[in-house]
């Protein structure tokens, strides 16, 4: 893994969220549903609003420019709760699933998520706030950091649309990959 270090800008000090310790909002069973799903139509571009998303196994979201096979960055997913913290509206992190009641940033590597009835996503990482984003949005990085969501792989396809229920099948035992 290649790691590329920058120096950190005015406004960049890091903030941590809070959560009671130990506290697992990962567990399975517990359910949330998909607020608004979005599409990247290039590298480097913001996401656009889509009517449903499809979900292919083992590749990605069809259409999305992140769709690749293997990728463990195939899916971002944001929590509405945290986007409203930030006073950013749902897509403005460009995720492709915003979900409501089940805070996502809480989830560990290898927590498996059922999406609508068939489709299916690994957690695979934590998505880090980059500099991309922290101009897009002009929120200072230090914010950003536990409110940017998480990435995951598609394990099972479907299709997912805004009012799907999201499931925690299971909890976090690996790393997803």
């Amino acid at each position: 893994m290649i790691a590329f270090v920058t120096r950190p800008l005015p406004g960049d000090e890091l903030i941590v969220p809070a959560g009671a310790p130990g506290e697992n909002r990962g567990a399975p069973g517990r359910a949330g549903s998909v607020a608004a799903v979005f599409v990247k139509p290039r590298k480097s571009a913001p996401v656009v609003p889509a009517a449903r998303l499809e979900c292919v196994e083992g590749v990605g979201i069809a259409g999305d420019a992140n769709a690749a096979a293997g990728s463990p960055r195939q899916v971002l997913l944001v929590s509405a709760e945290a986007a409203a913290e930030l006073e950013l509206a749902p897509g403005a992190l460009w995720e492709n699933v915003t979900t409501t009641g089940l805070d996502v940033d809480r989830l560990e590597p290898g927590t498996r998520l059922l999406m609508g009835s068939s489709a299916e996503v690994v957690v695979t990482e934590v998505c880090e706030p980059c500099r991309v984003i922290r101009r897009a949005t002009g929120v200072p990085l230090r914010r950003l950091v536990g409110r940017r969501g998480v990435l995951g792989r598609v394990v099972a396809g479907g299709t997912v649309i805004p009012g799907d229920a999201v499931l925690v099948l299971s909890g976090g035992e690996g790393d997803g990959r």
